[in-house]
């Protein structure tokens, strides 16, 4: 980030979640949106407040909602009455003393109101002595816009007559680099990507291929054709590995291509899959096995712990007893989420790291977190609403996304957690990765930004592009950014300093 520039603050690690929604009422909209619901501000479960100024909080009438000026109180009424609380003002919306579709204001009490401001976007209510002025979120002014803010709106990138070009987006008051575009993959219908020694891997669930291309470009090549649902792919100096969830199947082939070769074949999809150390760890029901990379396994292993019973009081209050899993011949029993009744579920994303394993369970959105040679596990953390593919880990941290957040858990311990990013927009997150200094996320939305990868509060988001066509499976070297679109196309993206 530049020296001396506005950084974009979003939103605390502390922060609890919002609910977005629109003005509502009879007469003409208001002009305001992008409002927040925030139950929680003045520590009244049945008041609505939205910056609690001067400990003012509004009654729960019909909903409650804000102008993104944070001092700002309304209560919008479902009859269509409007009060503005932090002064003596009140507006109505419908009828002659309402608000008109023309935009003029019939008003009573002391003020114009926002409605009567004759710039874009500027505000006045009792925090700034009822003058119309441009909000603290959009503190500078154009021509064409009204209110903006220059440090991060593309189309007025640090004045108002610079705008960024398609794809970049607005840092600090100045565009970011373009995205090039590294390769297309022809005919794709459902990638996942990754990078492995200089080469990127993709397994098409679509077209049951998976496929190689280099770094620098240049045209994919074929490793495997004809598989059955490729879902989830990973690679080592000697091999690509992947599943099959059309045939329960785990394959893999030399990174030069070759024979593909059924390493195991299962009762179940393995829906998780990574590889180290020399072997391949996969997923079968609450269980987690290893199989070596050599394709050898251990006849006399992978036998799980003998299933959970859950107690009648767990079952009055709603606890299922876990998935059951059986022995894996020819694979080594490593870890299991089932555990107890209120921890059970199926491991369906795994990460690792040089020691550890990070797993997480689709029952109650539990993540875990072992020794990869077994063990007892830890309680890493766990999503509102399930968890992004991949996780992501480095030496003492695992990371994950779910829904606009990206939390990290510090492996060896339970629950200690803290919120390290979020979306530019509030969108889901759809890519995570790391450095040793920066979380990287894409978004549904078509953003790339980067937060530190050491929490801050609030936490400080670094747009890098915009634009992009549904960003997936973003992976790095020790120079750039990668992903993949649902255009099938790879882009790139310089790692800022």
């Amino acid at each position: 980030m530049q020296a001396g520039r506005r950084p974009r603050v979003r939103r605390s690690t502390n922060s609890q979640r919002t609910m977005i929604g629109t003005s509502t009422g009879t007469g003409a909209a208001l002009p305001w949106d992008n409002v927040k619901l925030d139950r929680t501000r003045c520590g009244n479960t049945t008041s609505f407040t939205f910056g609690c100024a001067a400990a003012v909080c509004t009654s729960l009438v019909g909903c409650a909602k804000e102008q993104k000026d944070p001092e700002v109180v309304v209560t919008m009424n479902s009859g269509g009455a409007h009060s503005a609380t932090g002064g003596s003002t009140s507006l109505t919306a419908g009828g002659s003393a309402g608000l008109t579709a023309g935009g003029s204001a019939g008003l009573t009490g002391a003020t114009a109101g926002a409605a009567g401001c004759a710039v874009q976007g500027q505000v006045s209510n009792a925090q700034n002595g009822f003058v119309c002025s441009c909000p603290s979120h959009l503190p500078d002014q154009c021509p064409d816009a009204g209110c903006v803010d220059l440090m991060s709106d593309a189309r007025h990138c640090g004045d108002c007559t610079t705008d960024c070009h398609s794809g970049a987006a607005c840092n600090a008051g100045a565009c970011t680099p373009v995205p090039t575009e590294v390769a297309t993959l022809a005919g794709c219908a459902s990638p996942r990507m990754i990078l492995s020694e200089g080469t990127f891997y993709v397994a098409d669930t679509g077209t049951g291929t998976i496929s190689s291309m280099p770094l620098g470009g240049g045209a994919a090549v074929a490793l495997a054709t004809n598989q059955m649902m490729p879902a989830v792919i990973a690679a080592d100096p000697d091999g690509v590995y992947w599943s099959n969830w059309g045939d329960n199947t785990i394959s893999k082939v030399a990174r030069s291509g070759g024979s593909p070769e059924v390493m195991i074949t299962l009762d179940e999809p393995a829906r998780g899959l990574a590889v180290g150390n020399g072997a391949v760890f996969f997923t079968h029901a609450a269980d987690i096995f290893r199989i070596s990379t050599a394709g050898v396994g251990d006849a006399g292993a992978g036998v799980p712990p003998p299933p959970v019973t859950c107690r009648p009081l767990e079952i009055a209050a709603g606890r299922i007893p876990p998935p059951e899993g059986g022995p894996v011949l020819g694979a080594t029993f490593v870890a299991s989420s089932n555990d107890s009744c209120s921890a059970g579920g199926k491991p369906t994303v795994l990460a690792l790291n040089e020691d550890r394993l990070s797993y997480f369970a689709d029952v109650r959105f539990k993540l875990d977190d072992n020794l990869q040679t077994g063990g007892d596990y830890f309680k890493l953390g766990a999503g509102p609403s399930g968890v992004l593919d991949p996780i992501v880990m480095d030496a003492t941290h695992a990371f994950w996304a779910s829904e606009d957040a990206v939390q990290r858990g510090v492996l060896g311990v339970d629950y200690v957690v803290d919120f390290v990013a979020n979306t530019e927009e509030h969108d889901a997150v759809t890519g995570l990765t790391i450095t040793s200094t920066h979380v990287y996320i894409a978004s549904e939305h078509g953003n790339i930004s980067r937060s530190a990868l050491t929490p801050t509060d609030p936490i400080v988001n670094e747009p890098l592009a915009r634009d992009q066509i549904s960003p997936k499976w973003l992976v790095h070297d020790d120079t750039n950014l990668y992903w993949i679109g649902t255009d099938c196309r790879i882009m790139s993206l310089a790692l800022p300093p």
